[in-house]
């Protein structure tokens, strides 16, 4: 079966409302296949932390899992380039631009793995209607 990656697409409308939230056009296969389904599992949560994990690690952030008392996870990276930054006492407006770089970066990491994946999840146990129109 091919999965239709389109986000406008979408069955679930909670799912449309954060693909367009995010500015999601088009998903990324892990997305379409855990949203074809219609929900997103623990194991589906639990995978697109993996999936930003590894993106992460490949982009050279070092990521440690943590886990807050609801069990969701909190992003925590760091990197050997803000370190060296912070070992050599660097200017603040070099850190700050690196941090902010690195912000951007690991935003990226997120797309097509836990960023959509985590928001539906978390919706789903507690509903917010922070996203509805």
């Amino acid at each position: 079966m091919e999965l239709n990656r389109e986000a406008r697409s979408l069955e679930n409308q909670m799912h449309a409302r954060f693909a367009k939230a995010f500015r999601v056009t088009t998903l990324s296969d892990f997305e379409a296949g855990v949203l074809s389904k219609g929900y997103v599992t623990r194991e589906d949560y639990v995978e697109a932390y993996r999936l930003y994990v590894e993106k992460m690690t490949a982009a050279d952030f070092s990521v440690e899992e943590i886990v807050d008392d609801s069990g969701y996870y909190v992003r925590n990276y760091s990197s050997r380039r803000m370190d060296e930054f912070y070992a050599q006492d660097a200017p603040a407006s070099e850190v700050s631009r690196c941090e902010e770089e690195e912000r951007s970066l690991s935003r990226e990491c997120e797309v097509g793995t836990f960023q959509l994946i985590s928001t539906i999840f978390r919706e789903q146990s507690k509903p917010s209607s922070q996203f509805d129109d």
